[in-house]
């Protein structure tokens, strides 16, 4: 800035860039359409609302409630067979195979109901 310019001096002031004009820049309707058919062609895809891949780590919550108990239960179990809990989130997986190698009592349930074909 120059003197005299700048709210300090009673001037106006705007973000860098705001007062740009062109494709691309902020105020280009064309880059907005264009960015909101992209937008609109992912959601309507069922694809893209499909995961690639089916989640191995699910919260402590979730598998209590695929197991029918409470959520400590499951924290507890996980220790007990030596099954890291990472910010809340377990290998369903590693948690069930941990529990029948142990021969937990919620091993029959959780092979039952966590696991999924192609699991293992």
């Amino acid at each position: 800035m120059q003197g005299g310019e700048g709210p300090a001096a009673g001037g106006s002031w705007t973000p860098r860039g705001a007062d740009r004009t062109g494709p691309g820049m902020p105020g280009d309707a064309a880059a907005r359409v264009v960015t909101a058919s992209v937008a609109d062609a992912a959601v309507a895809s069922p694809r893209a609302r499909e995961p690639a891949y089916v989640r191995s780590h699910v919260a402590g919550g979730h598998i209590a409630g695929q197991l029918e108990v409470e959520p400590d239960v499951v924290i507890n179990a996980a220790h007990e067979v030596e099954v890291p809990v990472y910010q809340g989130m377990i290998d369903r997986v590693l948690f069930t195979e941990a529990l029948v190698a142990a021969g937990h009592h919620l091993a029959p349930v959780a092979s039952e109901r966590l696991l999924r074909d192609g699991d293992v």
